[in-house]
């Protein structure tokens, strides 16, 4: 039976490769010369500002369309609860519990006791208490 006790660390065989940099730096050359790509960057920036511009306008113009739809639905809701209490009212002005009392207190109008009717009999030529 083989057993190794040892203490010591694993040393790895791999071989380490070094990147040795070159102190001097490689010039980039731009195709259309310095000039153009100064245009090109001079647009770029131009229309970035401008969608910048745009984003802005169209944000305010959002916000305020947002606090317009706020306002409208504000005043539905008010028009909505009007239009509950005004259902509630037409339900009581039409009872006819409510009718007779107002009939009676306005117009001094009664419902008629039974031998204060009465109705004209053909047959018998003579009035009737119904």
């Amino acid at each position: 039976m083989l057993m190794n006790y040892s203490a010591q660390t694993f040393i790895n065989r791999m071989p380490r490769f070094v990147v040795q940099r070159s102190g001097s730096r490689k010039v980039i050359t731009l195709p259309g010369g310095k000039q153009l790509w100064i245009a090109v960057g001079r647009f770029a920036l131009g229309l970035f500002l401008a969608m910048i511009f745009v984003q802005l306008l169209s944000g305010l113009y959002c916000k305020g369309i947002q606090e317009k739809v706020a306002v409208k639905e504000r005043y539905q809701k008010e028009l909505d609860e009007q239009h509950i209490k005004l259902r509630a009212q037409r339900a009581t002005l039409l009872m006819p519990q409510h009718i007779e009392k107002m009939a009676g207190s306005l117009l001094s109008l009664y419902v008629p006791e039974k031998s204060q009717v009465h109705r004209y009999n053909k047959k018998k030529n003579r009035f009737e208490t119904l």
